[in-house]
């Protein structure tokens, strides 16, 4: 790791700079500069196809973690449900609200990945899709209510097109 860290104080036109240093899980990892021209994957996609597993990981639900969420959530103006999917690296500094990263966040349409949980059953499943889809109908009531007019369904057979948009969308800090 020493060498590491003096390899932090090198600049050179023709060197990739390295940013940081690490050990994780007793492997030595390096973070570096991408070389220009070159590009890097950062996530694959995590889907069914490609042999992702989904679990439920409701045991991991916390008050700590809830308000980080919904900290979060809040900021976002206008977003009432939906899926965050998070990567993390300990699930206790997970469950404290802490040192986790928000890949994706998915709309109120998006439904729990803990369906697909293998060790859940179907009828937990169908359960768990019911019990969000009431949600979702009480979030559309309550803005109906607030005087929120949903936006027109196109005619079937005509493009869709949407409204533009007015505002562009909000910059959100995860700090």
């Amino acid at each position: 790791m020493i060498s590491a860290t003096a390899a932090r104080r090198l600049q050179h036109p023709d060197l990739v700079r390295v940013l940081d240093a690490a050990e994780v899980g007793g492997r030595h990892c390096l973070a570096m500069e991408l070389a220009a021209g070159e590009t890097l994957r950062l996530v694959e996609a995590g889907n069914h196809a490609q042999g992702c597993i989904f679990r439920d990981g409701a045991r991991l639900h916390t008050p700590e973690l809830a308000a980080c969420i919904d900290g979060i959530s809040r900021k976002l103006d206008g977003f009432f449900i939906g899926r965050y999917d998070l990567r993390f690296t300990h699930e206790a500094d997970l469950c404290a609200g802490r040192n986790f990263q928000i890949i994706e966040l998915n709309g109120a349409a998006a439904e729990a990945a803990s369906i697909y949980d293998a060790r859940n059953s179907l009828r937990s499943a169908y359960a768990t899709l019911f019990r969000q889809w009431s949600l979702v109908f009480a979030i559309g009531a309550e803005n109906r209510r607030r005087g929120h007019v949903p936006l027109p369904l196109p005619d079937c057979g005509e493009p869709c097109e949407l409204p533009p948009c007015d505002s562009p969308l909000p910059v959100v800090s995860f700090d």
